[in-house]
């Protein structure tokens, strides 16, 4: 790799990590995606969010995925991602980040609604976990609708839509 391949390597790295902290995702999706360090992507999101960034363990699928309402909404930011996605052959963050900003101009209210995927954190584990195939597109036998389901929720297979079990 020529030295002008290196520099443009590391740039497309920091300013992804830039793109991805400005969104709101956490240090650690972050360092996955970039495998920048942790110290430097803690001290930009210090820098661009005016506060230290948020620890502890990411919500699962499952969690998101815990009622029937919140349900409905996963499913329509995993099928606004899914639509984008079916253009690209490799995984592309910015693909979540595009998804995300759809979902929250359709759902303009989801802040104060008391809903899941809450935040772009929620809606990448999402995603993750759709690219490994612990959740997946179900279609229901009744209104031919399809929902997103969780191997690991405790949600009976039940449409969302119609309430008609599987």
């Amino acid at each position: 790799m020529s030295l002008t391949d290196n520099a443009i390597t590391v740039f497309n790295r920091h300013d992804l990590a830039l793109t991805m902290i400005r969104a709101g995702f956490r240090t650690s999706i972050v360092f996955i995606h970039t495998q920048l360090s942790k110290l430097l992507l803690r001290r930009l999101y210090k820098e661009l969010h005016m506060k230290s960034p948020s620890s502890g363990l990411l919500m699962s699928s499952a969690y998101v995925l815990s009622n029937r309402k919140n349900q409905i909404y996963a499913t329509l930011f995993m099928k606004i991602y899914a639509k984008l996605h079916e253009q690209q052959s490799s995984v592309d963050v910015r693909l979540v980040i595009d998804a995300w900003e759809i979902f929250k101009v359709l759902v303009p209210q989801y802040e104060t609604l008391d809903i899941h995927p809450q935040s772009i954190n929620e809606a990448w584990t999402l995603t993750r976990d759709f690219r490994c195939a612990t959740n997946y597109f179900e279609t229901c036998p009744k209104c031919e609708n399809e929902y997103l389901a969780c191997d690991d929720s405790r949600l009976a297979k039940r449409c969302p839509f119609c309430n008609s079990s599987h």
